[in-house]
């Protein structure tokens, strides 16, 4: 699409896959949570509310062919995030960065 981000996975699949509890974050994504005192619940939050003008970029996944990185920039309880997913082998939704945007982690 000319002039438009494209992203590889819908948002109603990622709110219905967060619905059924089918989503899972990795260790540094909870290292950072509990160093902001934020927990999942955020996330889980976050990515229900994920809207497609939040989308930041989605890139094939070097570590896995075949599979996407969809990244975001939303705006979560105040502060501008910057949310990074894809799907695992399973199926289900794997959150690799959850953080301020701009922030490292």
């Amino acid at each position: 699409m000319v002039g438009r981000l494209a992203r590889r996975y819908s948002l109603g699949m990622v709110r219905a896959l967060v619905l059924e509890d089918r989503y899972a974050v990795t260790r540094r994504v909870h290292r950072y949570l509990a160093a902001q005192s934020w927990d999942c619940d955020l996330v889980a939050e976050c990515l229900c509310a994920l809207r497609t003008s939040d989308l930041y970029k989605s890139v094939p996944d070097s570590h896995r062919p075949g599979s996407h990185l969809d990244s975001y920039r939303p705006w979560c309880r105040g502060r501008r995030l910057y949310v990074k997913f894809t799907l695992d082998e399973d199926g289900d939704l794997y959150v690799v960065s959850f953080c301020r945007d701009g922030e490292d982690h």
